[in-house]
Order: C-alpha cells, then structure tokens, then sequence
C-alpha cells in the first residue's frame, strides 16, 4: 500500500469557508433537473442517454478535451452501455475506471496529449469516466481530475501526496480513506440552519443531505475548491 494511505497523523480539520462553499455548490447540482434521474431518484444515467445531454455534460464537467469530437457518440454509447453495465453488475470497484479509460485511449478515441509529437499518445480519460461513473452509482464511484488530485494533496500535505501517475483505483482508496476522517464534520455541518433552510428550500425536502453520494459530494467539491486555490 502507497504511503499516501497511511498518512494524516496530524489531521487539520476542514476549512469552515470552503466547506460552504462545497455544500453551495452540491446543493445547486442536486437541483440541477438533467441530474434529478442519476442523483435524487436512482434512476438511468440521463447525461448519457442523448446526444445533446452528453455533449452538455461534457462541456460542463470539463472533459471535452479528453475525447475526439468524432467519436463523441462512440464513446457515450461505449460509457452508456458497457461501463454502465461493469457497474451496476460490481458497483464501488474502482478497477472498473482504470479499464475502461484504458479501453478508451486503446481504441484511439481519446485526445491526442501532444498533436506535434511523433509518438502520437492518447489521452488516458480517467476524468472522463470517473464523473460518468459518479452518475452511474453515486455513493460508489467518486469523480476525480486534477483540481480534486490537488485538493486532497493539500489536504495530506508533505507527508503523504499522491503521485500525479497514480491510478484512479489509488486515488479512489486515499479519497475513500481520508473521507472517512473528515465524515462527522461534514455531517456535522450538514445538520446547521443555513443548511437545511437552504437545501428546503432548492430541493423540497432534507432527505438528500442523509445520502452517501451527497456527503462525499460535498468532499469533493470541497478538494476541488483547495486543489483550484
């Protein structure tokens, strides 16, 4: 096991700033009507069940440059259908990302990393599958990029960074387990006034901030606001 896992003795507790904004930012995604069907109702993933929605998602989610334009729908059929399936059949096996980005960037329909190079390398689109992944089984499967990578360095600090190599399957495990430290303080949190008065009032009722996928939400934005600073 990587040192990184291991790491955290000495656990700053979160930023009382950027943990509201993270929980803003939640809350506004969870009333998002193109999320209500993968987030508030367990239903099908919506954003790739169209054309438009996928192209939408990937604008928004900031991984358009992980694919080539031309086999946007490939690829969405590909998340839509195969990943989607590898999920549901095992959810919360991270393994599953790191193949399926894999396959993607095997079959050419990743991005170049350098259009000049003679060697020609594609992307591996981990960000891209790991945020479909999310919608496909929020609770389970937790986005991941760079901004997040940088958040939860700051978080570790010296002693414990995570390699920019690392697998989604590493990150997932070092996400997983320093979730599991700073879980009663966004609970905790979660429960204040301006919370719930808020999440009442955009989403109709508090049943949302009890999910998992909601809390490890939150720490995600929450390390994607550090790792962005």
């Amino acid at each position: 096991m990587h040192q990184f896992m291991n790491a955290g003795t000495q656990d700053a507790p979160l930023n009382e700033k950027h943990l509201a904004h993270a929980i803003i930012a939640t809350i506004y995604q969870w009333e998002e009507p193109r999320y209500h069907a993968d987030l508030r109702q367990g239903g099908g993933t919506t954003i790739t069940g169209s054309e438009e929605t996928f192209q939408w998602f990937l604008g928004e989610w900031r991984v358009a440059r992980n694919l080539r334009k031309e086999f946007h729908n490939l690829v969405r059929n590909y998340l839509n259908t195969t990943l989607r399936t590898q999920l549901k059949s095992n959810p919360g096996n991270p393994k599953i990302i790191d193949d399926a980005a894999e396959h993607i960037r095997q079959q050419g329909w990743s991005s170049l990393i350098n259009k000049d190079a003679r060697d020609k390398k594609h992307r591996l689109p981990v960000s891209l599958v790991s945020k479909v992944g999310f919608f496909i089984c929020p609770g389970e499967i937790v986005p991941c990029d760079s901004d997040a990578r940088n958040g939860l360095n700051v978080l570790l600090g010296q002693a414990g960074k995570i390699p920019t190599n690392s697998s989604y399957e590493e990150y997932y495990q070092a996400f997983q387990a320093n979730f599991k430290k700073h879980r009663k303080s966004i609970e905790a949190e979660l429960k204040k006034e301006w919370v719930t008065t808020l999440t009442d009032k955009l989403l109709g009722s508090l049943k949302d901030l009890n999910t998992l996928a909601f809390k490890q939400k939150v720490f995600d934005n929450y390390l994607l606001e550090r790792g962005r600073a």
